[in-house]
């Protein structure tokens, strides 16, 4: 079955994201005044819009694309941080009427300190893994196919907390670990996007 539409994507996303929070454990030792307490994690949920760009063989038969996603993060430690999102989109495939969809579920780890002086500026960088379910639609059936590709994200970026608001910019290089939809599949192909970040804590 093809899906040619955000919708798919974003509705098994948001069902997942309707689980129950995680929780974490904070133990500290006597020498800390040892506190144990069992307390929930606040959840960060933002909605992504951006442009992306294949690379190489993809990126020679394909134009700049449009992509919107979902995601929803945590901070089990000071430092680190857990995210997991949907990332659809399409690019246009050049001499055509056609385009390439692309829907992605992903899980990132961010690492980065907490800056400013009420610490809610938080620069960071991640790396993750993905899986992308690529589609043609249109005239570009002719040439590229519908495939599965694994995906390896490094992202660099800056969120800040505004109140219950929560924004952020960033970049991201997808390693992409095959590329059998394109028309030569000998080829290789990688994917940048470049996005920004609107949501807020719960």
């Amino acid at each position: 079955m093809r899906f040619k539409s955000w919708n798919a994507g974003v509705l098994v996303f948001a069902m997942a994201a309707a689980s129950p929070a995680l929780a974490q454990v904070n133990v500290e030792t006597d020498q800390d005044r040892a506190v144990v307490e069992v307390e929930r994690m606040p959840v960060q949920v933002g909605v992504n819009f951006g442009v992306n760009n294949f690379t190489g063989a993809a990126g020679d038969l394909t134009g700049t694309g449009a992509l919107l996603g979902v995601n929803a993060s945590v901070q089990p430690w000071r430092l680190i941080g857990v995210e997991l999102g949907y990332e659809g989109s399409r690019n246009p495939v050049d001499g055509t009427q056609g385009g390439l969809w692309r829907h992605n579920v992903g899980a990132l780890a961010k690492v980065g300190p907490t800056l400013g002086q009420n610490q809610n500026i938080h620069p960071f960088v991640g790396a993750g893994v993905g899986l992308s379910y690529i589609n043609p639609s249109g005239d570009a059936e002719d040439s590229f196919r519908t495939d599965y590709v694994s995906e390896v994200p490094l992202a660099l970026g800056v969120e800040t907390q505004l109140g219950p608001v929560n924004a952020g910019v960033r970049a991201t290089y997808r390693i992409l670990g095959a590329d059998n939809f394109t028309p030569d599949p000998d080829a290789n192909s990688n994917l940048f996007n470049a996005s920004l970040m609107l949501g807020g804590r719960f």
